[in-house]
């Protein structure tokens, strides 16, 4: 599964910020980069034009090509931008609010936001983050995913809970687990985990110990837990990496995948 980045031209951060609450979302701060510069605009006559210039991140750099796809609000149409010199343009377009999901091969997707006017020609330059930079979400343009007040710690539904269930019960297969180091354990003894206080001493130990409070996914293993917060998990390079505990949380085996 693999998450793609939302940045909301005009609209940053998308979760409105409660000061005393969300004390640690001070501490990721975006990197003012992220946001794209506002369009510049033109009056021209008949239908509305859009031109957009994807940039690589924090400076001047065109990347030539890409593409980009615009879908006016409420409306399941998209349509791709024709490529133009430095940029793709969409011709003839009605007013209204329309989103922008722009890619480029090595680079990380994102998402904007954009008010188009009757009769405007727009200039769009979009920052785009090499993958794995924005991936890890390095210059925090998008919001943290680490637990906000209100929020519980254990994570009971979702793709990523069947998924984790999924991979639990193989672990717990014979020879499956134990060649990564794993206890033998009974793959009918594979059962999520609940029970707050249990999800967030598993929140507390996965990760760093400074790290803010985590929404977590906990699968009891028999005698062991394995850990993982699909919102904001640990890395090893491109991939994600699942936490295995024994009964006294001490850290058993970090696997990546």
């Amino acid at each position: 599964m693999r998450l793609r980045v939302l940045l909301f031209l005009g609209l940053y951060p998308l979760f409105p910020v409660d000061a005393p609450a969300q004390d640690w979302a001070a501490r990721f701060p975006p990197d003012p980069r992220c946001q794209a510069p506002g369009p510049i605009s033109t009056t021209i006559p008949g239908p509305s034009r859009l031109r957009v210039i994807l940039t690589e991140f924090g400076g001047e750099a065109v990347l030539r090509g890409g593409k980009v796809r615009l879908a006016l609000r409420g409306s399941p149409d998209t349509t791709f931008g024709a490529i133009r010199a430095d940029s793709l343009v969409f011709d003839n377009l009605p007013g209204g609010d329309y989103h922008l999901f722009s890619d480029y091969i090595g680079y990380y997707p994102r998402v904007d936001s954009l008010r188009v006017a009757k009769g405007h020609e727009y200039v769009l330059r979009l920052p785009m983050t090499d993958f794995f930079t924005g991936l890890e979400n390095k210059y925090n343009c998008r919001p943290r995913g680490f637990r906000r007040p209100g929020e519980t710690a254990c994570v009971t539904s979702g793709e990523w809970v069947d998924h984790a269930l999924g991979y639990a019960v193989d672990l717990s297969q014979p020879e499956r687990g134990q060649g990564f180091g794993l206890p033998r354990t009974d793959p009918t003894q594979v059962k999520l985990v609940t029970d707050e206080s249990i999800c967030e001493r598993a929140g507390r130990h996965y990760g760093k110990p400074t790290d803010p409070p985590r929404r977590v996914i906990v699968v009891r293993m028999d005698t062991i837990y394995m850990v993982y917060d699909p919102f904001e998990p640990e890395r090893g390079g491109e991939w994600t990496a699942w936490s295995f505990f024994d009964s006294k949380w001490k850290l058993i085996a970090i696997i990546t995948g």
